[in-house]
């Protein structure tokens, strides 16, 4: 990856695309989504070049989408960089990056940090916050395509997919949600280098939660559990995968508790959970001894490495 001040050099192809509010698009289309209406966006955008971003989301935000508010400044956000042991020299791709509330922190710890969403609108706000906040190693990336990267072979020490990846099989609807989950995870997985590391955190579809709730839920979007996402990574050659239980969830997460190692290691992480009463511990340190944690668990991640060919 070669990026310049008015452009961004393509590795591949070896083409230049201009940039556009500090902003590479490779997006055909200007579809819109995101947690607010199209014209509040729009909006809360003009707020952040005209009174600074931070005001904009305390003030704008506040009578329309508070939560939202948490999802940009709260540190709790990346509280899993714990797992990760950043030594500070890492290139990482935040993919799905949002509003940039994750990348905005991990620039604090990583060499360079490159964000990407599929909705212009979204980064756009990252750009004004990237500006005002001179986070000069951040570079942000519009594409709408994730089966179709715009970066080489093994770019990345590590990838982020913090709750984005249930979500990215619908832009491939003429294949069924499991061969999409497989085409995009091997294409976002051809960007990581060997012996990189990726994270992945989703709402756990087998859990006991979720599946109460789909009965009653509007969301259409297919969520699987812990066993089938350790399966699609190891068949993309991730490898030394480590499952965890979020608590309180997957957006603002304090505790992890492993789903499968040493049963004195799970009780103890069982043990400090802050958020669960003393008979709720006990609960789960049992079924935990049957092996069954992960149906408790309502979000979970999955930390796995980048095998090499030869498998070392």
């Amino acid at each position: 990856m070669c990026f310049e001040s008015e452009a961004w050099a393509c590795p591949e192809c070896r083409g230049r695309y201009p940039l556009r509010d500090g902003i590479v698009s490779f997006n055909e289309s200007d579809r819109y989504y995101g947690e607010l209406p199209r014209h509040e966006m729009q909006e809360l955008l003009a707020l952040a070049e005209g009174s600074g971003w931070k005001d904009a989301a305390t003030s704008y935000l506040q009578t329309r989408n508070p939560e939202l508010i948490k999802t940009i400044m709260d540190p709790r956000r990346t509280s899993w960089r714990s797992l990760l042991d950043l030594s500070g020299q890492e290139t990482v791709l935040d993919f799905g990056c949002g509003l940039g509330g994750a990348s905005a922190l991990l620039a604090e710890q990583a060499s360079q940090v490159v964000s990407l969403d599929g909705c212009y609108d979204r980064i756009r706000f990252l750009s004004i916050r990237k500006k005002q906040d001179d986070l000069h190693n951040i570079h942000l990336i519009c594409n709408g395509t994730p089966h179709r990267l715009p970066f080489a072979d093994q770019s990345f020490d590590l990838i982020i997919l913090n709750m984005v990846f249930p979500y990215l099989y619908v832009t491939l609807p003429r294949h069924d949600p499991a061969a999409a989950d497989q085409i995009i995870m091997t294409e976002i997985v051809r960007t990581l280098k060997h012996g990189g590391r990726l994270y992945l955190s989703v709402r756990n579809g087998r859990s006991l939660h979720q599946l109460r709730s789909r009965f009653s839920s509007r969301d259409d979007f297919v969520y699987h559990g812990y066993a089938y996402y350790k399966r699609l990574l190891a068949g993309c050659s991730i490898d030394r995968v480590h499952g965890y239980w979020l608590i309180p969830n997957y957006k603002y997460p304090e505790h992890f508790v492993p789903l499968e190692g040493q049963r004195a290691s799970i009780a103890s992480a069982i043990s400090r959970v802050t958020q669960f009463s003393s008979a709720k511990k006990s609960v789960a340190a049992a079924i935990s001894r049957l092996g069954g944690l992960s149906f408790l668990a309502e979000s979970i991640s999955l930390l796995g490495t980048r095998v090499s060919p030869s498998g070392r």
